[in-house]
Order: structure tokens, then C-alpha cells, then sequence
């Protein structure tokens, strides 16, 4: 559970890429001044610059949100906009990912599928005796 008056932020132990799937958000009937539902946005920050977002209805009693975001560093939880307290979290579905290539494994693989092209282009040359 967080507070409402503060934003949530979610990374992976010894960091990483993730997928966030699914969460199932609550808000806290503590002094709520008649809400019936509030909204929060959620901020995903992506491997390699860039963000997402989406902003969230939350209301009583846990409902599933679907999020299906891949390629993430972290993801923030903002604070409500309306009067609401707390911010209930539950079921959270993730994926870890595995290693993100490095800039230069990346050439190294590109370069080396242009020599297989350049090599199958080329093709088979007989070879004349004098």
C-alpha cells in the first residue's frame, strides 16, 4: 500500500529490463469525502530513453489493470488526483528480461550478416585450368 500523497515507483532488485502485464489497484475508503473512484497515472520509463503512460481509474475493492508494457527500467505510480489516501496494490504480473544487447554487439551481428550476403551474392565460380 502507498500513500496518496506521494508517487510509487516499482524496479527490478539489482535493476534491469521488465514487463509489467498486469496490476490489480485499490484505493482506501480513508477519508474519502464520497469518492467513489479517483485516477492516478502510471509512468513506465523505457530501456534505452522514453517513457509511457496511462492514466488509471481506480476505485473500492480491487479491480485488474492491463498494462502489457515490455523494454521498462521502472514504473511509477503517481499520486491521486482527487482526495484519496491510499493506493492499494495486489497481483502484481510481471516478466524480468533478459540481457539487452550492447550498441557494439549489435554491429558486430549486422556486419556479419552483410559478409554472409555479400558471400551467397557472389555465388559459385568455376574455376578454368589453361
Amino acid at each position: 500500500m502507498a500513500s496518496g500523497y506521494s508517487d510509487t515507483s516499482f524496479t527490478l532488485t539489482g535493476g534491469g529490463v521488465f514487463s509489467l502485464n498486469s496490476v490489480d489497484l485499490a484505493f482506501g475508503p480513508f477519508q474519502h469525502n464520497g469518492l467513489t473512484t479517483d485516477t492516478t497515472l502510471v509512468t513506465g520509463n523505457l530501456f534505452g530513453g522514453g517513457t509511457v503512460s496511462q492514466l488509471l481509474t481506480v476505485g473500492y475493492g480491487f479491480q485488474t489493470h492491463t498494462l502489457n508494457w515490455s523494454g521498462l527500467t521502472s514504473v511509477t505510480f503517481g499520486k491521486f488526483t482527487g482526495a484519496s489516501e491510499y493506493l492499494a496494490f495486489d497481483n502484481i504480473v510481471y516478466n524480468a528480461g533478459g540481457a539487452v544487447p550492447e550498441p557494439a554487439t549489435w554491429a558486430m551481428m549486422i556486419g556479419g550478416l552483410g559478409v554472409v550476403g555479400a558471400a551467397m551474392r557472389r555465388g559459385n565460380r568455376k574455376l578454368r585450368f589453361a
